[in-house]
């Protein structure tokens, strides 16, 4: 069992799965939500948007061995005292498939201090992170959470199942386009047991063009990070995998320093090493001299949900000086310096078109950039250019003036 501690915001919650929690007629009675979720920890999708924005919190029902899942709690229709601040503690158990206690957490921070109204949802202080051992039955647990409202002197208990389950590879996604839908909305709803096969089955080690695909191979090297317990899978999958996918394998073993997992001999070993340390893949967090670094960024975006990769691209507007260096190319003297600052107009020019294109096609980049432009202590180019951004994008038709995931509100 792991245990994480996360940030407490006040904000306001207008998710379509949780309106009935959050405004439930004329029950005025506290009340308490408990979602087991695969989103990140750090709930950047919560804290890092507009506080009228609708968060959308994925449950999960189903876990395998070694796999995390936060227990995100939610409050509503508590009491404040007179100075609008919240006092609401809670207590976790976890109940094995025959009943008996897996643990137990007691006195943890549900919300303490000041909120903007009473009937603002609030999430957890403390969220918990629950992984299953090797040695763990498998079968349904219940989750169950007595919140306590300590200004009104009451309490609450909610409790929901979650089935801890063996990992198998599975055959989903099942086509290429499939896969791309699974890609592009795992950022809203994280499925990584299907990572292993997705990986081997459908992402390509080479582009269109002829060279790596960095971009897509960085989404699984991420993945894979933040879930290692998928490591041992798809180490063990070497011995029956076809040429290209044992070259798979060993690109991603390798990035991620785990090449003993396979199978082989020592001499094996070291030429495997050897060819992949040949492939090196860029650093999108350094100076942005490509396309294929920003392409990693948003790889990074769909496999976590986090706004730092955001930030990172918003960044990129700087670059706004080269404006016309590519044009100003043909006629220069093509110095290094000439290159240089025509490659950083590409850049420019690539920020622009994915920051406006993304806004447009996922609700959770759209609500970044409006919460980066409101707060994240941009510089005055930055907040002026992903100003002129957002107002293209909400301003195309009264049909586009929000992005096309959050007409649906599809929530929870």
């Amino acid at each position: 069992m792991l245990m994480k501690t996360s940030k407490y915001l006040v904000l306001v919650l207008f998710l379509f799965g949780l309106s009935g929690f959050a405004h439930a007629g004329s029950d005025t009675s506290f009340d308490v939500l408990v979602v087991p979720t695969l989103l990140d920890s750090e709930m950047d999708v919560w804290y890092k948007t507009p506080p009228d924005s609708a968060p959308a919190i994925n449950a999960v029902s189903a876990v395998t061995k070694g796999q995390t899942f936060q227990i995100a709690v939610f409050f509503s229709r508590y009491q404040i005292d007179k100075k609008n601040n919240a006092d609401i503690t809670y207590d976790v158990q976890l109940k094995k498939p025959d009943g008996s206690p897996y643990f137990e957490q007691k006195g943890l921070k549900g919300y303490a201090g000041k909120t903007l109204r009473a009937d603002v949802v609030l999430l957890c202080g403390n969220m918990v992170g629950v992984s299953f051992d090797p040695e763990d039955p498998w079968g349904d647990y219940t989750i169950s959470v007595i919140a306590h409202d300590n200004i009104a002197k009451t309490s609450k208990s909610k409790s929901v199942k979650i089935m801890l389950s063996k990992w198998s590879l599975g055959e989903k996604p099942a086509t290429f386009e499939d896969f791309d839908k699974w890609y592009q909305d795992y950022h809203v709803a994280p499925k990584p047991n299907e990572a292993v096969y997705a990986y081997l089955t459908h992402e390509p080690l080479q582009d269109k063009k002829g060279e790596l695909a960095f971009a897509g191979l960085y989404f699984f090297k991420v993945v894979f990070v933040e879930n290692k317990y998928l490591v041992d899978h798809l180490a063990s999958r070497f011995e029956k995998a076809t040429e290209e996918q044992q070259k798979k394998i060993i690109l991603m073993l390798h990035w991620l320093n785990m090449l003993d997992k396979i199978k082989a001999t020592p001499e094996e070993k070291a030429a495997y090493k050897a060819w992949a340390s040949q492939v090196v893949l860029p650093d999108p967090y350094g100076e942005t001299l490509s396309g294929g670094q920003q392409d990693m960024l948003w790889a990074e975006f769909f496999a976590t949900g986090r706004i730092r990769p955001i930030r990172k691209l918003i960044s990129n507007l700087e670059y706004s000086k080269y404006k016309g260096s590519i044009e100003a190319y043909k006629e220069s003297k093509k110095t290094e310096e000439d290159k240089l600052n025509a490659y950083k107009d590409a850049v420019f020019q690539s920020a622009v078109w994915s920051l406006a294109s993304n806004c447009k096609q996922h609700a959770l980049v759209a609500k970044y950039c409006i919460y980066l432009h409101d707060n994240g202590k941009l510089s005055a180019n930055e907040k002026s250019l992903l100003g002129v951004i957002l107002s293209k994008v909400f301003s195309q038709d009264n049909e586009k003036e929000q992005p096309k995931h959050e007409q649906k509100n599809n929530r929870l």
